[in-house]
Order: structure tokens, then C-alpha cells, then sequence
């Protein structure tokens, strides 16, 4: 009867476990970079003198926070014309961009070629939440033109980014005045030269699942080890060098499954503080009572074996 209602809860469990890997990975399959409409739709036009930006972001590195975005521009008419790398100036052309690192003015002359800058802009955010970790970043830009008497040209700004692997994301247009969402002031900042973006990150729902696999394998192996541990305290099972060789190949196991959560997170974060260092240290401490366990037991002499009698051990007749 035991066994049957063990046979039924493991058939529902595992069932249960495969319906959510199926919802989950579908919702994955399905999880795609959510652009903004206007930054999607946005296109220089050929027979309108334009100036604009392609932005595509390449790479989050949570660990220096930074963000890598590639800004290449676009120019139309008597601005210029757009090459597959850049763009060829027919006029004077001065950007300006609020970054980390990269370069912060270009003042680029008629005549040349302008290509795709590599930027670098603050990601702010910690990984100390992993895997529901989140980011965020913005990017500031103008531009001016010796096209027009006072330099002011139109600026569109579109984001081409497609996917960031382990990483799922928004991106929006704000006010370059107030960073709201007002479309008739983004509208006035695009006339004026001027653009904000704003990028939000999280991690994928693959990223999560992956590490709520690994996070129960964990603890799964911690429980399993404790049983273990139990039954020979209750003394249903003997200690044996078997189980301390498991022990001891799992602890260490440990520190390969703890480096194969994808996103490489840093050391120290929750999800060590409350999974991967508890299970060290109770491993450990397993590990230190089976070892007193088996050093203690009276059948360790192969040669002279002790006999159970009554529930005392007893050494044979012809030893005493």
C-alpha cells in the first residue's frame, strides 16, 4: 500500500513538473525585446534632408554596469547619404552623446564618412536579486547641422535591437525635458535635435527557470543527504565509505552546478546566502557526522568480525 501511494505521488509530481517546463518554455519560445512603437517605426527618409540614429544595443555587463550600445547614423537628402556603416556627410554634422565611455562630441567636417560609434552607458541595477534581478539605462543625444542657419535639424532615433541573450527588455522614448512620455514634448525634442532613450532588463524566463532547476538540484541533494544521514542515525542503515564518497563527490559537484547558472552572477548574492552556501555547510556537516558514524563502528575488524547476539556485540568463542 506504502509503495502504491509513493508510485502515485512520484506519477503526479513528475507530471505536474512537466506541464510547467511546457508552460514555461513556451512563454520563452515566445519572450521577445519590446520596442516602442515610435522608436521601432522611426526612418530617415530618402527625399527629406534627415539626420537620425540606429541604435542596437550589443551587450549588459552587470558586473562593471555597463551597458555596450552600438549608435550608427542615417542621413537623407542634403544631409548626407546613409552607407551599410555609417553615413557620407554633404554637410557639417556635430553629435553630441551623454555616455560612459566612448566618444561624447563628434564634430565631423563635409565630405567625410561617419560610421557606427561603439558607446558605453551606465547600467543601473544590482545582481544581487538574481534572477529577478533588474536594470535600467538612458541615453542622451543632439545633434546639429550646418544645413540649417541656426544648426537645429530633426533628430530620429530608432532601436533596432533584436534579442540580448538571458535577457529580456523594454525600450521607450521620453521627454528630453521632464522624461516623460508626453508624445507632443518627445515631438518638439525630435524637431529640436534632441533625444532620450530609455532601456529596461530583466532576466528571461529561461534565465529563471534554469537557475530554479539548478537552485532544487541543491536542495534536492541536500534532502536526499540528510535521509541518508537519518537512517543511519536510526540505525536502519550502517555507515559505510559508499555514502561518504557521495557526500564528498556531491560537495563538490556543488561548485560546478553553482558555475553553470547562466549570467555568470557574482558570488555573494541571495541566492548563495539562502541556497548555495546553506547547503555547503550542511553537507559538511553530514559529512562529519557519517565519518564519526563509520569510525565508530565495531565490524571494522574483516579479520576478527564481531557477532550481533541479542542485540550486544560479541566476539566469536574461538577469540575469547
Amino acid at each position: 500500500m506504502r509503495n502504491n501511494l509513493l508510485i502515485r505521488f512520484t506519477a503526479i509530481s513528475a507530471l505536474v513538473i512537466a506541464i510547467t517546463y511546457a508552460v514555461v518554455a513556451s512563454i520563452s519560445i515566445r519572450e521577445d525585446f519590446n520596442i516602442d512603437p515610435l522608436l521601432r517605426s522611426a526612418s530617415v527618409q530618402e527625399n527629406i534632408d534627415e539626420v537620425g540614429l540606429n541604435l542596437i544595443v550589443d551587450e549588459l555587463d552587470v558586473d562593471r554596469g555597463v551597458m555596450a550600445l552600438t549608435a550608427t547614423p542615417q542621413l537623407s537628402g542634403n544631409q548626407g547619404i546613409s552607407t551599410s556603416n555609417g553615413a557620407f556627410l554633404k554637410q557639417s554634422i556635430s553629435f553630441s552623446f551623454d555616455v560612459f565611455s566612448g566618444p561624447t562630441l563628434l564634430d565631423v567636417p563635409t565630405g567625410q564618412f561617419l560610421g557606427a560609434q561603439s558607446l558605453g552607458l551606465r547600467l543601473n541595477g544590482s545582481p544581487n536579486n538574481y534572477p529577478f534581478d533588474e536594470y535600467r539605462s538612458k541615453f542622451y543625444a543632439t545633434v546639429s547641422s550646418d544645413f540649417t542657419e541656426d544648426g537645429t535639424t530633426k533628430l530620429i532615433i530608432r532601436d533596432k535591437t533584436e534579442a540580448i541573450p538571458g535577457y529580456s527588455g523594454t525600450s521607450r522614448y521620453l521627454a528630453f525635458q521632464d522624461e516623460s512620455t508626453n508624445i507632443d514634448l518627445i515631438n518638439t525634442d525630435i524637431a529640436q535635435g534632441m533625444g532620450l532613450i530609455e532601456w529596461s532588463f530583466k532576466r528571461s524566463t529561461s534565465t529563471i527557470l534554469a537557475a530554479f532547476l539548478l537552485g532544487g538540484l541543491m536542495l534536492i541533494g541536500a534532502a536526499v543527504s540528510s535521509l541518508m544521514t537519518i537512517s543511519v542515525l536510526r540505525g536502519r542503515r550502517p555507515p559505510s565509505i559508499n555514502s561518504l564518497v557521495w557526500f564528498a563527490a556531491f560537495l563538490f559537484a556543488l561548485f560546478q552546478v553553482r558555475n553553470q547558472l547562466p549570467g555568470d552572477p557574482p558570488n555573494g548574492i541571495k541566492f548563495d546566502l539562502f541556497i548555495f552556501y546553506p547547503v555547503i555547510l550542511l553537507l559538511i556537516i553530514l559529512i562529519a557526522i557519517n565519518v564519526e558514524l563509520w569510525n565508530n563502528r565495531d565490524d571494522w575488524d574483516l579479520e576478527n568480525p564481531n557477532v550481533a547476539i541479542g542485540g550486544k556485540i560479541k566476539k566469536p568463542e574461538s577469540y575469547l
